[in-house]
């Protein structure tokens, strides 16, 4: 047998080790080619909780459908009214904008936020926290767009939002109280001052620079639409971007056909805070 029909059978031993080594290699480098999969949330209401003041608190946040963390998402805060107080953390999904964004989940592709107060409290310094840690956990958690973050409540909730609007202008890109009041000398603090003419003036000289959307029944009996009148009155005055919606022959309840406005939808899509303008090239 002459040398070149010698076997090849010792040569391929002989590759062996550096054949499998060179195998687990491409292996390797193919594994840590593909990305981890991250799994997302599923749409729909879930429960968190925070801190306050010693006590677990619960809260809910709502994922759209379709949530994915490769974008930033907008994000809508929503204050309930008296009668959703209490510790069970669902209530205040119940009524006003959670019910909106479960029959209309096309039109509302944000992330909602939705605290809930203790008994018999309401939107001042002693209990902002719960709303404010409730936001800054859920920056944390999901993608959230930090400069398109809305705020709305109703009837107490809507003084929530003029009240946290008025005291926190640098983090909300609009503002939408729902029958608000601005402050009364028994449950709810005044924004400003001591009296209801201090508190127009103030949320309209605070709320300059935030566009805010207020919406009033005309024949609401808990807090007068004359309120959200003076308010949008002054804002005007003052310069704001303001708008006002009043429906005719609504009582308290204007928050069901507020949040069912397809515009009310689309107007909380284009809130976004402005960017600081870059200094011009010298």
């Amino acid at each position: 047998m002459n040398g070149w029909a010698r076997p090849i059978w010792p040569v391929m031993t002989s590759l062996r080790p550096f054949a499998t080594f060179l195998l687990l290699g491409l292996i390797l480098q193919a594994c840590q080619s593909v990305e981890p999969v991250v799994q997302q949330p599923l749409p729909g209401f879930h429960e968190r909780s925070l801190i306050h003041n010693g006590e677990s608190r619960v809260y809910q946040i709502y994922v759209p459908p379709g949530y994915t963390s490769q974008q930033s998402w907008p994000v809508v805060m929503f204050l309930h009214g008296a009668g959703e107080r209490g510790s069970d953390g669902i209530m205040q999904t119940r009524v006003g904008l959670g019910p909106a964004m479960l029959m209309y989940p096309e039109r509302f592709p944000v992330i909602g936020i939705f605290p809930q107060l203790p008994n018999d409290t309401s939107w001042r310094p002693e209990t902002e926290s719960i709303a404010l840690t409730a936001l800054d956990q859920t920056i944390k958690e999901l993608s959230v767009d930090e400069d398109r973050v809305i705020l709305t409540g109703l009837s107490m909730g809507g003084h929530g939002s003029l009240y946290l609007g008025t005291r926190h202008t640098d983090l909300f890109a609009a503002i939408a109280p729902v029958c608000p009041t601005v402050g009364d000398s028994v449950g709810y603090p005044f924004l400003g001052g001591s009296s209801y003419e201090e508190s127009i003036a103030t949320a309209a000289s605070s709320l300059t620079d935030v566009p805010v959307w207020l919406f009033h029944g005309d024949e609401d009996q808990v807090f007068s639409a004359q309120i959200s009148r003076d308010l949008t009155l002054a804002l005007q005055e003052a310069g704001g971007d303001v708008r006002y919606t009043e429906f005719q022959g609504v009582g308290h309840n204007s928050w069901d056909p507020a949040y069912s406005m397809l515009d009310f939808a689309e107007w909380v899509l284009m809130a976004e805070r402005p960017k600081p303008e870059s200094n011009p090239a010298q």
